[in-house]
């Protein structure tokens, strides 16, 4: 914080201004407070002077809190405000929020209110600075972001530069830029690129690297220590001597000299001046640091790129010396001709073609197939934007048609088009067929992946086999596993012609069996017998069986001996394991579809509305109790938005929850829904966003749930609370802060004399003040608990602990259960009851929270209560000492039945009272 903190405190009781203010002073030496005794005597004063903070009260004469804030944010929309008043409620603290307020403080009684609202005040002013931080920070980010794009557009050094200088200059608070570079001969900082306001001032300035006067400057430091130097006051820094009168005449008030320096490379400084002192503090150094840094990167860049155009051009003379065929060509007609501009001595050894006889020429005029023609469309395409790649082709040369392994590589994308391309050709005509057949397998492999049904995988399967271990005399059977045994699905023509008809299985049994039982292939490279293959009357000499898992085995079969060698095992071992996986996601499909119609079966079961809304506000599905709720039938609720099922007042509220669903993520929004007989039905519609499996939004999912009966309840509260609302008004405001006053004033007084009075006003005033709370409790707390939450006892219990003065008591806690309630009036009973028991149990009582069947207990170890009190001490009103109110346990009591819970007391087995709360519903 600055030395001195402003507090504006508006409030219509000029002695509880006066008493806050002698407290706020007291307890922070900064703080200067101004007062107002109404929101507009507070808004002329804000108007007048400059604050960091308004502390006001809500219930004032003319404007409230609430409008006083708003008036406030319409021309200081984040100077933070503090509403303190003694009219608590969840409606003002919600208004309060809503409207802008910074913080919401309750008056409350004893001097620790105003040490409270103290670090209130505190922690809101370091926030609001923190903000203001924040707004600076992306000023900064902003800045090097342009400086970063502006580098990566320019092609050159002095382009770069320039807009460096430019996009600096033209950014608060900075007037002027500059970029230097070191001359080695004269040692001085020499302009190379400046923009921005006195830009003659350069004319007039020498900067060195060297222990004269000129080099001790910001400059000469970023040039000799390769570090950010600053001169943060031009007029007061010694060190800018030389340059001070020509910096004030074009008001300079604050310089940076920054380095540029990459690696071990330097590239001159960056100087920044700014038209106010102290501009550069630690972030706005970091950023000139960072932005020298991306300079810096980008340079060296430049000088990468302008290297890799000479690395270009020196390939290209060693063109003609390549040792394979090479093809150069032009990129004309805006990319629909190529012309060979050059061949080289290899392109003419390999395709026996002239060079005068090619030159001139579109390669599609002489080395393309005309079966190939459109696919070499798609090269020249491919050619003409950029892009390097590699591919297999077909290629006429003078001796016939050819294989080779085409690498196209394009230059000169200046304009985004490329200016021409080499081809460079390999000759792979003699390429074995093996490596053919892994092409097939990865043709194979794709289709596995993309079959529905499993018939479909052992066809697709079948067949690549069969061509991919092309060999004479060659069969495959592909097996699954049904109740008589392993059964034949599929088979080629060849399998059918060695084996005769496909026998059944039985797993563990024979070659086949085996594999199925164990999981492990067999491999039998010449079978003498044919009593444990396919068929004993079958001519096979050499079987592979692949296991697939759950699904049955894949049979590869020969007639001749040795037909299988290890590649031919490898490539049927990969099919087999893409087979598997492949009837794997098959079956795994299977079982998604019968869930989803378990689960469709199940929404339509559900006694709530279930619906999905489309990206487009149409509905896409809902259950039966949609249908029923409505009165629509099926095919007219296909054909409407979500919308039109609301009434004309309700639609706009319900188009913008939709909105909200589908960018935030979740809504909950309460509408009457119109049905077909023009009925409306309040509901209560919680929505989610629904993603598709590409994480792209496609629309929503929600629950609708009819409200009626909790409509009619909380009609009857409000009545409820309308009747009370007077009644807590005058509680609150009109009794609670002349007792505030009368409290302060005692405190006050106690500093100027001493006497036994003092101490006994103290204390009525503090039992009025706690007997206001608790008739305040009593008054705004409802009959019944219309919402519970999930709440764990333990923790609770540990929090309500904090909150009591326990003095030197001791907590025992023997139950972790979860129970349902209302979570602020289930901490009002445990507080109550703790309480009770510090109060009436001793100083070193132990308070014990242990668990019941249906409920849980508060024990302690003090005198406990006789028999005859126990219904007693629950009245309203009863207390067995002087200081207590009497409505502590009768709170409690009337929490426990607004809950539908019971609640007595009996004799714990120390001695002292135990308190059992039973009825209570747990949470699972």
């Amino acid at each position: 914080m600055v030395n001195e903190v402003r507090i504006l405190h508006v409030d219509d009781e000029p002695d509880f201004i006066e008493l806050v203010t002698t407290f706020l002073e007291r307890k922070n030496e900064q703080f200067q407070v101004g007062t107002a005794t109404s929101a507009s005597d507070g808004l002329d004063q804000l108007a007048a002077d400059e604050y960091d903070c308004i502390v006001s009260d809500y219930d004032m004469p003319g404007q409230d809190g609430i409008e006083f804030l708003e008036a406030v944010r319409e021309d200081y929309p984040d100077l933070p405000f503090i509403l303190y008043t003694g009219k608590g409620s969840e409606e003002v603290a919600s208004d309060a929020i809503t409207a802008g307020a910074t913080d919401y403080l309750q008056k409350g009684s004893g001097t620790e209110q105003y040490e409270l609202l103290a670090n209130r005040i505190t922690n809101a002013i370091n926030q609001y600075r923190s903000s203001r931080r924040a707004v600076n920070l992306w000023r900064i980010r902003t800045i090097r972001s342009e400086i970063n794009q502006a580098l990566i557009r320019s092609k050159s050094r002095s382009n770069a530069e320039a807009r460096v200088c430019e996009i600096i200059s033209e950014s608060e608070p900075y007037l002027f830029t500059w970029i230097g570079e070191m001359d080695s001969k004269t040692q001085r900082l020499e302009p190379r690129a400046w923009a921005g306001i006195g830009k003659d001032y350069l004319d007039d300035i020498t900067v060195t690297a060297d222990d004269t006067e000129t080099g001790q400057g910001p400059g000469g430091t970023a040039l000799q220590e390769r570090r950010i130097a600053v001169s943060q006051n031009v007029q007061q820094d010694p060190d800018f001597e030389p340059w001070r009168e020509d910096a004030l005449e074009r008001g300079y008030q604050s310089l940076a000299a920054v380095p540029l320096e990459y690696e071990d490379t330097f590239y001159g400084v960056l100087g920044v001046y700014a038209e106010q002192p102290n501009a550069f503090d630690e972030d706005e150094r970091n950023l000139l640091a960072e932005i020298g840094d991306d300079i810096a990167h980008a340079f060296h860049s430049i000088e990468v790129q302008d290297q890799l155009r000479t690395e270009r051009d020196q390939r290209r003379a060693l063109f003609e010396n390549a040792p394979g065929p090479m093809v150069a060509a032009e990129i004309r007609d805006g990319g629909d001709t190529h012309i060979v501009t050059a061949v080289n001595n290899a392109f003419e050894e390999v395709f026996n073609y002239d060079t005068e006889a090619v030159v001139g020429k579109d390669p599609s005029e002489f080395l393309v197939p005309e079966k190939d023609l459109n696919r070499h469309e798609e090269f020249r395409e491919r050619a003409n934007t950029g892009n390097t790649f590699v591919a297999e082709v077909d290629r006429i040369t003078a001796d016939g048609p050819r294989t080779f392994l085409l690498q196209m590589i394009p230059y000169g994308l200046d304009d985004s088009r490329a200016d021409g391309l080499y081809a460079c050709y390999t000759d792979i005509s003699e390429r074995s067929e093996r490596e053919r057949a892994i092409t097939k397998l990865h043709q194979a492999t794709n289709e596995l992946m993309e079959a529905t049904a499993p018939e479909t995988v052992a066809d697709i399967a079948t067949e690549a086999v069969t061509e991919i271990l092309d060999m004479p005399n060659n069969g495959v059977h592909l097996y699954d596993e049904e109740e008589e045994g392993l059964v034949p699905i599929a088979w080629t023509e060849q399998a059918e012609e060695i084996v005769g008809e496909p026998p059944i299985f039985t797993p563990g049994e024979g070659i086949a069996g085996r594999a199925f039982e164990t999981g492990e292939p067999q491999i039998y490279r010449d079978i003498s017998t044919a009593a444990d293959c396919l068929n004993p009357d079958t001519d096979i000499r050499s079987e592979i069986i692949f296991p697939l898992a759950d699904h049955g085995v894949l049979v590869i079969g020969s007639s001749e001996p040795d037909a299988f060698d290890e590649t031919d095992v490898s490539l049927a071992k990969i099919v087999a394991t893409h087979m598997t996986t492949a009837l794997d996601a098959v079956e795994h499909e299977r079982e998604l579809k019968k869930e989803q119609a378990f689960i469709e079966q199940a929404l339509d079961t559900l006694s709530d509305m279930f619906y999905v809304i489309g990206v487009d506000g149409n509905l896409r599905r809902w259950n039966h109790r949609a249908s029923r709720v409505t009165g629509y039938p099926r095919d007219e609720l296909a054909e409407m938005y979500a919308t039109e099922l609301f009434p004309e007042d309700e639609q706009e509220t319900v188009a913008n929850a939709i909105e909200e669903t589908i960018s935030t993520g979740e809504a909950i929004v309460e509408a009457d829904i119109l049905t077909a007989d023009g009925e409306r039905i309040p509901y209560e519609f919680t929505g989610d966003r629904l993603t598709g499996l590409e994480g792209d939004v496609i629309g929503l999912i929600g629950v609708g749930r009819d409200i009626s009966d909790r409509k009619q309840r909380e009609q009857e509260l409000e009545r409820q609370n309308e009747r009370l609302n007077e009644f807590s008004n005058v509680v609150s405001h009109d009794l609670r802060n002349p007792l505030n006053v009368v409290e302060g004033r005692l405190e006050l007084a106690r500093e100027d004399c001493d006497s036994e009075h003092l101490d006994d006003a103290a204390s009525a005033v503090d039992r009025s003040l706690t007997l206001i709370d608790d008739l305040l409790t009593l008054a705004r707390e409802g009959e019944t608990v219309s919402e519970t939450e999930s709440v764990g006892l333990s923790e609770t219990v540990e929090g309500c602990w904090q909150n009591v003065e326990t003095n030197n008591a001791t907590l025992v806690t023997e139950t972790d259960r979860t129970i349902r309630a209302d979570s602020s009036r289930f901490q009002q009973l445990l507080e109550n009851l703790i309480r009770n028991a510090v109060e009436h149990g001793g100083d070193d009582i132990t308070i014990t929270v242990g668990g019941l069947d249906d409920g849980f207990y508060i024990a302690d170890n003090g005198p406990g209560i006789p028999e005859e009190k126990r219904e007693q001490v629950f009245e309203a009103g009863y207390s067995t000492t002087n200081d207590g109110t009497g409505f502590g346990l009768n709170i409690a009591k009337e929490v426990a039945k607004a809950h539908g819970w019971d609640i007595c007391v009996t004799e714990d087995e120390t001695g002292g009272a135990r308190f059992e709360i039973t009825g209570i519903e747990f949470a699972v």
